[in-house]
Parts: structure tokens; C-alpha cells; sequence
């Protein structure tokens, strides 16, 4: 296919301004998500569980409803909700503002509940500072709890609590989300396969120790992966599987019968680095006419490529068609679990890029073909290698595949990002 020259690609960005990352999430409702690295500014949670790790070192986990402002990675303005601050040696002096008083820490383990008519803390290890107006008020040890007393501008001892999520805690809470959200995806795929255009469901769900093989949950249940170099491991939540292609040599072959007038294409991957120009997600063998390949650049960017002919003319963009997505895979989302899917509506004549539920790019095609995928690769490419370029072998996880024989709405890919998202 036509692809853009090497020396015009451009590395993925990355958030310079950031100082945290959330680490997990538990039945979490955003205001403002929009990405798992953080800037300054507002964080407001409307419900769940989230860990927050700092870059300095210290690690916050929030119980929501709450809201915190982020000034920077050794400082936090607590506005509402409780929240359990972890910090280590390498971040003391790592402070929570709540208005009145900051908490200093001394390296130690403490808690803030900002829903009590005034602000408690609460040291559950080590030791802390309270200042006022730049001035130190008191110092806590272990066990110590304490209250801002509004009537004297000064704090009072109470009755000490432990009742707050820790990072230790949500860990447990994770898993036990889990495993419902595995019972849930499966109840979901189970409606998926009621569907006639579902071509091909790889759920990549491991049913015994050496399994070399993928098995088609469509209703027509053919197309059978085989599995050559991939290796199994941990799947986008704890007891889901996946596969991790690491191997220059790993890929899922397959052959995917028959012609069609449209085609839609999903899947959940994890980027762990862009070693090639092209990673592939599913490439035909070769690229004869009536093929697709769909393939990440190593800037980021989602292609989809298109053979309407196999006409040899003096200009090949007039046989093939490809279509970019801006750059949306960025350096930051190395190592984190995204959604993928492309669209190919023959009757508006065009290719749309999902990221994550959302359309990202929507482009006409110079001229619709009917689609003949034949014996393919996921991951890689079966292809003579005259040079580094031809190389494609996808370096991550990947974690369900469909292909369905239409073009799905992008109400349809919202809620397959929906029902799938960890």
C-alpha cells in the first residue's frame, strides 16, 4: 500500500507538564477524564475508587465523591471526599492543603476526611506537621487525630479512625471488581453472538496451559488463529488473558472467507513500543485487490489501507487508498490498554477511526471496492522482507478481536468500548 514516507514520521508526544498517573481505577466516575497521566489543575471523581501515584513518590488514593487540585507533584489542595496519602522517603515534605490547615508530611501514612464539618487528619504511621499561615501549629505521631476547631483557629484532638481505603485495600477491591467484570463482558459477548454480521469473535479468553490456537465465538465459528510466537499473559483486568507479541516473529494466521460491501474492525491492545514504522493489526498476505491493512504507524497514528485494483498505472495512490488518523497514540499511552476500531462504509465511500469509544478521524475514499481478505495476519505480515520496512510485527498485548460484516454506527462502537472497558 501507499504509505507515508519514513523521513516525514515524527515521533509520539508527550505530556511535558504532567506530575501524576492514575494507577487504578475502581467503578469510577469522572468529571473531567481524560486521560491517566495528570496536569496542575482540578481532579473531580463523582464515584469509586481511584490511586493516584505522584511523581515524586507519594501515592494518594481517593474515595469518591471527592475533589482534589493537583499543584504539582510534591503538592495537593484537598477540596472534598476522604483520601489516604502513602508517601516514602523520597517524597517528604510532600503536602495536602485543606484550607485552613497543610499537612506536612515527615514520611508516613495519614488520612483526610474533607466531609466533616471541618477537616479531620488522621496519622495512620510515621509523622506529620500542621501549619497555619506558613507557621507550624503541632506535630502528630502515630494515632494522633485531629480536627480544625473554627471558633479558635486552632486544632483539636479527637477519636482517631481507620476507616479509609488504603493502596493496600483498593488492591482487593480491584480484584473482587474483576471478577464481576469478567461475568459481565461475558454476559455482553454472549449477546454479541446472536448477531449475523459478527464474522469473527477472538476473546482470547486461555483454556489450558499450552493453547496454540484462537477459536472463532462468531455463530459460523470457522476461521480458527493459529498462534505462532505470541505468548499468553495478563489480559486488560486480572483474570482476563491475553497475548503479548514480543517476537519479531509472532502473529495470529488466519484466513477470513468470503466478500463483502463493508467491514468493521475492533480490538483491545496495549502498545508497549513503537519498534517498527507499521505495527500491524490485521494485514492480508500481500496486498492484492479487494484488501485491507490496518496498522499503527510509529507515531502514532491508526491507518487503514484499501486495494480497489490491481491495474498497474503510473501512479499506484490510483489502485490503493490510505487513510490517517492524526497522531493519538502518544508516549504516554505505552503500556496502557486502549480501543481500536475502523470502519469501512461502502455506501457514504468512507473510513472512520475509533479511539476509545470515540471517532477520530473520517475521511471519503477515492473509490469503494469489495472487500477480499483471504489468509491474513494479526500482528504481523506475511511478506519477502527486501528491507526493515516490510517488517510489521506489533511489539504488546492484544486482548479481543471482532470484524463484523457491516458498517457499526458510532453509537455501536461507543458501547463496544463500553462493555469492554477495564
Amino acid at each position: 500500500p501507499v504509505e507515508k514516507p519514513q523521513t516525514e514520521t515524527q515521533i509520539p508526544d508527550f505530556n511535558r507538564n504532567a506530575i501524576a498517573q492514575i494507577t487504578r481505577a475502581v467503578n469510577t466516575e469522572f468529571v473531567n477524564e481524560n486521560s491517566k497521566t495528570l496536569n496542575p489543575g482540578k481532579l473531580k471523581l463523582e464515584s469509586g475508587l481511584l490511586q493516584i501515584e505522584f511523581f515524586s513518590g507519594a501515592t494518594m488514593v481517593l474515595e469518591g465523591p471527592a475533589e482534589i487540585e493537583l499543584i504539582s507533584a510534591m503538592e495537593v489542595t484537598a477540596l472534598s471526599g476522604k483520601m489516604h496519602v502513602k508517601v516514602p522517603e523520597t517524597a517528604q515534605g510532600f503536602i495536602v492543603d485543606t484550607g485552613k490547615m497543610q499537612v506536612h508530611d515527615l514520611g508516613t501514612e495519614f488520612a483526610i476526611d474533607m466531609n466533616k464539618p471541618s477537616p479531620e487528619v488522621h496519622v495512620l504511621d510515621g509523622e506529620v506537621e500542621i501549619h497555619h499561615d506558613k507557621k507550624k501549629l503541632k506535630t502528630l505521631l502515630k494515632s494522633d487525630s485531629i480536627a480544625w476547631n473554627n471558633s479558635s483557629e486552632s486544632v483539636k484532638n479527637i477519636e482517631s479512625r481507620e476507616d479509609f481505603i488504603s493502596y493496600r485495600q483498593i488492591g482487593q477491591v480491584d480484584n473482587y471488581n474483576h471478577q464481576n467484570r469478567q461475568q459481565e463482558w461475558l454476559s455482553y459477548l454472549n449477546e454479541l453472538k446472536s448477531r449475523d454480521d459478527l464474522l469473527l469473535l477472538y476473546d482470547f479468553q486461555q483454556e489450558e496451559d499450552w493453547q496454540r490456537t484462537l477459536q472463532n465465538q462468531a455463530p459460523f465459528g470457522k476461521m480458527e488463529g493459529a498462534i505462532i510466537g505470541a505468548q499468553w499473559s495478563e489480559g486488560r483486568w486480572q483474570g482476563k488473558s491475553a497475548l503479548d507479541f514480543k517476537s519479531i516473529n509472532a502473529r495470529i494466521r488466519l484466513n477470513i472467507p468470503g466478500e463483502y460491501t463493508d467491514m468493521t474492525m475492533a480490538c483491545w491492545v496495549r502498545i508497549d513500543s513503537f519498534d517498527r514504522w507499521l505495527s500491524s493489526l490485521l494485514l492480508t498476505d500481500g496486498f492484492k485487490k479487494g484488501s485491507l491493512h490496518w496498522q499503527l504507524s510509529d507515531s502514532g497514528e491508526m491507518i487503514l489501507g484499501s486495494k480497489f485494483s490491481d491495474q498497474r498505472n503510473s501512479s499506484f495512490d490510483q489502485v490503493a487508498y490510505n487513510v490517517f488518523s492524526p497522531q493519538v497514540i502518544q508516549l504516554d499511552d505505552m503500556g496502557q490498554w486502549i480501543h481500536i476500531a475502523v470502519v469501512y462504509d461502502h455506501e457514504n465511500a468512507k473510513i472512520t477511526h475509533y479511539l476509545n469509544g470515540g471517532p477520530i478521524h473520517s475521511e471519503a475514499v477515492a473509490q469503494t471496492q469489495t472487500i477480499v481478505l483471504g489468509n491474513s495476519e494479526i500482528g504481523n505480515w506475511n511478506h519477502h522482507r527486501d528491507n526493515s520496512k516490510d517488517i510489521r510485527s506489533l511489539n504488546g498485548r492484544m486482548d479481543e478481536f471482532l470484524i463484523f460484516s457491516s458498517a457499526l454506527s458510532s453509537d455501536e462502537i461507543k458501547n463496544i468500548y463500553a462493555q469492554g472497558k477495564p
